[in-house]
């Protein structure tokens, strides 16, 4: 009789072995499958240290699969649809419907959150907030129980989801929030605004965190949340970060972002309470859409071993694998070289269809600049030698430091291993186009350009916008010396606000914006602050105003009482650091029930220089009340205006008289200047040599657009003011004007304008500036593939033009040649511009993207003052059409100036 085969012997398995190396490794949906297996494997399974165990593994071994909400409210009565994506956020096919639909008439839902993979939502009605947990894997859902908090009136809810660690649970924490901005509610009463909220992956280590701020005047600073202990923490932020203005975010190092630059603080730097580090990363985005690299590998050496071969496509890859294997005879090895070569080309889908493929043409450079590299370098590498010699030769920096140079390109990066790469030294910031020679500041202040804000507190037009602190902040850091705000009565008569009057604007606290004003006036300049009032007020609140403005700014303010007596006005230099009020005096004010226009309030005079710099004995009944009235010393208001404001009374031509014992300070519209320019062109000349004009936008301007500032400046006028939130060009001539100086705010006004040069002739050409536009860089690290042409790369033009005095502005922005389809574009084309007046010339560069089919795009601008310029090849930044400079986008431009022989 035939044997019967023997079965096997099962295999016994340790629990240990099962859960330390199979169950840990299963998804949750098997795991889940499992307990029904048997009593001792569901017991087993649901044990809470394997659960813990399982997490843990899932969470340091899986390939992070995120939660993208694209549409985290639903209004429209659908399902929520969550895409999960893979870093570096490569979509995923597959989509999840959240099991929930709002289909009763006023219920509408929102994702809270997602943390290890459980997903938070809420469905909301008018009278009921109901919040659930999903799990997508078991399909499982747990709704929690309605809180019995009530939300107060104009107050709603806000949540956030997370885990706790040290209990193994998860938390939705209920904040109650104020319309219009959110708010955290601390256990010490204090309000947290929270404009900006941390969303990489938050919650996750048991805390919930925000940047914040007690309120506008105040620093930021991270606000978290102890899910375990449930109390909030206030960490400061590094003062190296707090006037950033890099969006900041909470960031896990072990995820890669598609940000393009931020400032991050890892969970390290806040998880023990501390955060006393910062770093900017620079994530570059790519812009190319699919990539074939096309790669040659060939063999070069006796001609009988000449041999070259090319691997096959591999489109749509950073990071291609060839796996592909090439044979080279060699009869000659001594002589023989291999030689590999990676080709990249763009690719850009047509009508869906088919494909146009474009080769970068980043090697092709202009013959000027290859002959620099041939002359001062080997293969592109310079020594300390040859900078010198480029310096010297090239550059026109004869006196320049070669050495320092050469130490501080070894902090920029610019050093390879043979030296500094000279390609990368040209595009770099040691080789900017403006001079850092700083004027003396010992002229009077009528001798300067001052750079001046109109309606400063404005975020938008000059209707219906928001006035806010947040403006005064970004104008007093990019330089601007003079600062307007519009003082009104609250409701009640008993506060300050700061609005634009009889509009549909908001206000703000005077208050607030003095002590913005005094923490930011000198980050960018130390050079004096005007701040001008347009005064609404009555008596009694002017006397809260002088208060107010004394215990903000003590010393730093310029007061009669305690400066010296001077001859004429002073000079920047004298003010260094120093708040210089002006407004008109108290008896020429307008009371609570007379309201003047916006002409006669802005009229500026500077009262004797006796009465404003040296203090007064004695002082008025109506003033001996008022300190009486108030506790302290309380400073009149009119002993705290250096700058008197009064009205023009009659005739302009009387105004414009110019008195041996007063210097006046006027303002005009930009209409009332152009007519009085016209009949008194002369007379407001020789008035601003030694007194002071301001120029503002007419009334109808509600769109905070704005006037050619030339019109002012041609005549002299020290104050052109300027709405700083619009963007067009005349604001870009404001911003390349005050680019001089060093960026102080102060430019020195020609001497014809200062002094009354009789030697002047406007007709007479002082200098000729020859602009030659070799290439620029950058685009394509800046803009998307697609955002000029979806067929092509751009065909990007330079327009090149001057502004400035009468004579000096070209009628028409002379015109490059069209580049077509290519991110790097070499124009080597140059032109000439006579200049008549050097201190008034500003050279005007503008990019765009040729397109035949709709209007052409913009691709940067910039504005340089002529009489800054370097000569040599010199790397020009441009900026965007707010005039936020790019981080990337530059061009190399060639400038020399020749003086005409007469």
């Amino acid at each position: 009789m035939a044997s019967r085969k023997q079965l096997p012997t099962m295999v016994y398995i340790p629990d240990e072995v099962l859960l330390n190396n199979i169950f840990v490794r299963l998804p949750a949906k098997m795991v889940a499958q499992m307990r029904c297996v048997s009593k001792p494997w569901n017991a087993f399974l649901s044990q809470p240290s394997f659960i813990k165990s399982h997490l843990d593994h899932s969470i340091r071994n899986n390939d992070e699969v995120v939660m993208v909400f694209y549409s985290p409210f639903s209004l429209n009565f659908k399902p929520f649809t969550a895409h999960p994506c893979r870093f570096p956020c490569d979509e995923v096919t597959i989509s999840i419907k959240v099991p929930v639909n709002t289909r009763p008439k006023h219920t509408y839902g929102f994702v809270i959150g997602s943390v290890n993979g459980l997903i938070c939502f809420v469905e909301q009605s008018c009278v009921s907030q109901v919040v659930h947990i999903w799990n997508p894997a078991l399909s499982a859902m747990l709704s929690l129980p309605p809180s019995n908090s009530t939300c107060p009136v104009d107050y709603h809810n806000l949540f956030r989801f997370g885990f706790d660690p040290k209990t193994d649970d998860y938390k939705v924490v209920k904040i109650t929030g104020c319309h219009g901005t959110q708010h955290i509610f601390t256990s010490t009463d204090d309000i947290y605004e929270a404009k900006e909220w941390l969303q990489v992956k938050d919650g996750h280590d048991g805390h919930l965190h925000w940047i914040g701020y007690l309120d506008e005047s105040k620093p930021k600073t991270i606000v978290a949340f102890d899910l375990s202990v449930e109390t909030f923490n206030e960490i400061s932020l590094p003062e190296s970060i707090q006037a950033s203005d890099e969006s900041l975010a909470l960031y896990d190092p072990s995820h890669p972002t598609n940000v393009k630059s931020f400032q991050f603080l890892t969970f390290s730097d806040v998880r023990n309470g501390i955060c006393s580090n910062a770093r900017t990363y620079y994530i570059y985005q790519i812009n190319i859409a699919n990539i074939a690299s096309l790669k040659h590998v060939a063999i070069a050496g006796a001609s009988v071993d000449k041999k070259k071969e090319r691997t096959k496509n591999k489109d749509d890859n950073w990071t291609p694998i060839l796996n592909e294997e090439f044979k080279f005879p060699l009869s000659v090895p001594e002589l023989a070289l291999l030689l590999i070569e990676v080709q990249v080309m763009q690719t850009f889908e047509v009508f869906g269809c088919f494909s146009r493929h474009f080769r970068p043409k980043r090697d092709v450079l202009p013959e000027d600049i290859k002959q620099v590299l041939e002359n001062y370098s080997q293969h592109g590498t310079m020594n300390v030698q040859n900078l010198r010699d480029f310096l010297t030769q090239i550059q026109g920096q004869a006196d320049a430091d070669a050495n320092a140079i050469f130490e501080k390109a070894k902090r920029h990066n610019l050093l390879q291993h043979k030296g500094l790469n000279l390609m990368l030294f040209l595009y770099s910031d040691l080789n900017h186009p403006l001079s850092a020679v700083l004027d003396d500041m010992k002229a009077p202040l009528s001798h300067y350009y001052i750079y001046t804000s109109h309606n400063t507190y404005l975020t938008g037009n000059q209707f219906t916008s928001d006035s806010s602190v947040r403006p005064i902040i970004k104008a007093l850091q990019k330089g601007v010396r003079v600062v307007e705000l519009d003082l009104w009565p609250n409701s009640t008569n008993t506060d300050i606000n700061v609005c634009h009057g009889r509009t549909l604007t908001t206000s703000v606290k005077l208050r607030k914006c003095l002590k913005v004003i005094k923490d930011h006036a000198f980050q960018a300049s130390e050079y004096p602050v005007l701040i001008t009032f347009e005064d609404h007020l009555n008596k009694k609140l002017r006397a809260k105003v002088a208060l107010m403005v004394k215990r903000t700014f003590g010393d730093m303010l310029v007061q009669r009482k305690k400066d010296h007596e001077i001859t004429k006005l002073p000079s920047p230099s004298d003010l260094k650091k120093r708040i210089v009020i002006s407004t008109k005096p108290p008896n020429e004010s307008l009371e609570a029930d007379t309201v003047d226009d916006k002409r006669s309030s802005n009229n500026i005079v500077f009262a004797r220089i006796s009465d404003c710099f040296e203090s007064k004995d004695g002082s008025d009944d109506e003033s001996k009340h008022q300190e009486e009235d108030m506790e302290g010393e309380i400073p009149e208001y009119k002993d705290l205006i250096a700058i008197h404001a009064v009205k023009i009374k009659g005739d302009l031509r009387a105004s414009l008289h110019v008195e041996p014992n007063k210097v006046k300070r006027l303002s005009l519209s930009e209409q009332e200047l152009v007519e009085a320019c016209q009949e008194h062109g002369n007379q407001i000349m020789r008035f601003t040599q030694n007194n002071i004009l301001r120029v503002y936008p007419k009334g109808t301007r509600l769109d905070s657009s704005n006037y050619n500032p030339f019109d002012g400046w041609n005549h002299g006028a020290q104050m052109v003011a300027f709405n700083m939130q619009g963007y067009e060009k005349n604001l870009w001539l404001m911003q390349g004007m005050f680019r001089a100086n060093n960026g102080c705010g102060y430019v020195r006004k020609p001497k014809f304008l200062c002094e009354g040069d009789l030697t002047f002739n406007p007709n007479k050409i002082k200098k000729i500036l020859k602009v030659k536009i070799y290439m620029g860089e950058g685009w394509h690290l800046e803009f998307h593939h697609a955002h000029f042409d979806y067929c092509s790369p751009p065909d990007f033009y330079a327009k090149v033009g001057i502004a400035g005095y009468k004579g000096d502005k070209t009628p028409r922005a002379y015109k490059t040649k069209t580049m077509e389809d290519d991110w790097w574009p070499i124009w080597d084309e140059e032109f000439e511009f006579p200049i008549r007046v050097p201190e008034l010339a500003l050279l005007r560069i503008e990019v765009k993207d040729n397109d035949t089919t709709k209007k052409n795009e913009f691709g940067g601008q910039t504005c340089l003052p002529v009489s800054e310029l370097r000569t040599g090849i010199r790397c020009v930044p441009l900026y965007n059409e707010k005039g936020e400079k790019y981080k990337f986008i530059k061009l190399l431009v060639r400038f020399e100036f020749i003086i005409p022989i007469h």
